[in-house]
C-alpha cells in the first residue's frame, strides 16, 4: 500500500504543479491509532489541506483537494 500512496502523492504533485507541496505524513491519534495522511500546501501559505489515506483513487483525492483549495 505504501507504493500506491507514493504513486498517488507523485500524481497529485504533478497535477497541482510546482506551487504546491504534497507530502506524506503519519500522525498518532489519541487512541494510539496511527493514520497516514496526504498533506497539500501552497508554498506561499502556512496552512495545509489534510486528506486521510483511505486508498481512494487519484481523481477522488485531487477533486477533494481542488474543492478545498478553491
Amino acid at each position: 500500500m505504501d507504493d500506491k500512496m507514493n504513486d498517488v502523492i507523485d500524481e497529485v504533485q504533478r497535477r497541482l504543479g510546482e506551487e504546491y507541496e504534497v507530502k506524506r505524513v503519519e500522525v498518532m491519534k489519541n487512541n494510539d491509532t496511527k493514520l497516514k495522511e496526504i498533506q497539500v500546501r501552497r508554498k506561499d501559505r502556512n496552512v495545509a489541506k489534510i486528506c486521510y489515506w483511505t486508498s481512494e483513487s487519484v481523481d477522488e483525492i485531487v477533486a477533494v483537494i481542488n474543492r478545498s483549495l478553491a
